[in-house]
């Protein structure tokens, strides 16, 4: 089995890429020119609308493997859950005690752990080689 790339994943991440070069060449370089807001309005809807198909592939990946593949896949998921968010809690804690102690050190390891566990299926198609 070979790993090929989704030529729509490509063009994501390639607009991705390069709007996020420029938007940050922008920002310091602090233009604030007639457009500059229109991009920034843009680049975000191009971020939600980007998240949304992600999303849609990793769950429409997810219902294609079997029970024992997503077994695993839950299991590092939690495990990779559970361990980031021990040790942000843990600098939250000892770095910075005065700051409110919210539950705002899940989202971050929530995402990180997401991504880390199915980006592989999101953005990878498996095809049979021919030869």
């Amino acid at each position: 089995m070979t790993k090929k790339y989704f030529w729509l994943n490509f063009i994501f991440c390639a607009g991705f890429l390069v709007s996020t070069i420029f938007l940050l060449f922008m920002a310091y370089k602090d233009f604030d020119g007639p457009y500059a807001f229109k991009f920034v309005a843009g680049y975000l809807i191009y971020l939600l609308i980007m998240a949304v198909y992600l999303l849609t592939v990793m769950i429409m990946s997810i219902r294609k493997l079997n029970k024992i593949e997503i077994r695993k896949k839950m299991f590092k998921f939690m495990s990779l859950f559970l361990l980031l968010s021990t040790i942000s809690y843990m600098f939250n804690y000892f770095f910075q005690p005065a700051r409110d102690h919210s539950y705002g050190f899940l989202f971050t390891s929530l995402g990180f752990s997401l991504g880390v566990t199915f980006i592989g299926s999101t953005l990878f198609r498996e095809e049979e080689s021919k030869s």
